[in-house]
Parts: C-alpha cells; sequence; structure tokens
C-alpha cells in the first residue's frame, strides 16, 4: 500500500509539474504579446513626435528665411534711399572693427 501512496504522490507531482510548464508556457505567450503591444506603442509615439517635430522645423525654417529675406530687402531699400548715410556708416562699422582687431 506505501508504494501505491508513493504512485499516487509522484503522479500528482508530475501532473503539477506538467500543468506548471503549460502555465509558464501561456504566460511567455502573453508576456510577448504585451512586450509586442508595447513596442509598438512606443514605435507609435516615436514616429508622432518625429513627425511633429519635423513639421515645426519646417514652419520654424520657412519663418526665419522670410524674416531674413524682409531684413534684406529692409536694407537694400534703405541703402537705395539713402547712398551717402549708409555709406558712411559701413566705413564707420569698418573703421570701429579694425580698432578692436588691431588692439
Amino acid at each position: 500500500m506505501a508504494t501505491n501512496g508513493m504512485n499516487d504522490q509522484m503522479q500528482a507531482i508530475k501532473a503539477d509539474m506538467a500543468a506548471l510548464r503549460d502555465d509558464l508556457a501561456v504566460l511567455m505567450k502573453d508576456m510577448s504579446s504585451l512586450r509586442q503591444a508595447a513596442g509598438a506603442q512606443v514605435h507609435a509615439r516615436v514616429e508622432e513626435t518625429r513627425a511633429d517635430m519635423a513639421g515645426s522645423l519646417e514652419s520654424a525654417t520657412h519663418s526665419v528665411g522670410r524674416a531674413a529675406a524682409e531684413q534684406v530687402q529692409t536694407a537694400r531699400r534703405s541703402v537705395r534711399e539713402h547712398p551717402l548715410t549708409s555709406v558712411a556708416a559701413a566705413f564707420g562699422i569698418g573703421f570701429l572693427l579694425a580698432r578692436l582687431v588691431r588692439d
């Protein structure tokens, strides 16, 4: 009888081990699915952020380019309207820069 009881216990342990193996397999599969889903979400967020930043950068570049073009036009207009003043200002700035560099 003792042997029969041990056999029953061994069979119960084997059944528990098999159930544990099955549970671990299901758990690993679920964790893999969760990891893939989380990775897809992170990838989507990164791509969305990259697209937003690219749009912002393009907008800022366009704004800076437009502002620079306006400044160039303003400078050209000023030189055309006041040529002597422009030459005198350029001479004065050049003279000051030469003094700063030389000292």
